[in-house]
């Protein structure tokens, strides 16, 4: 998942943490990646995409900001 840019992402959009759906497996980020996205206080979790739609409306359905990211 290096090669992947999320950015524009900015600390001016509405959520706390942002859910990585990465397809049937689990990747997680490039260490730079989830060091960029801790300093706009953003949350990062990845995992498979079933668990990360999952995640995502749970919180979703718990008024949480978040984000989902499907790749």
């Amino acid at each position: 998942m290096d090669k992947i840019a999320l950015f524009p992402l900015s600390s001016k959009d509405d959520i706390d943490i942002l859910i990585i759906g990465t397809g049937e497996y689990s990747q997680f980020l490039n260490p730079l990646q989830q060091v960029a996205l801790q300093q706009m206080n953003i949350g990062v979790e990845s995992m498979n995409s079933e668990s990360a739609c999952r995640c995502f409306n749970l919180l979703l359905s718990d008024a949480r900001l978040v984000g989902l990211l499907l790749l």
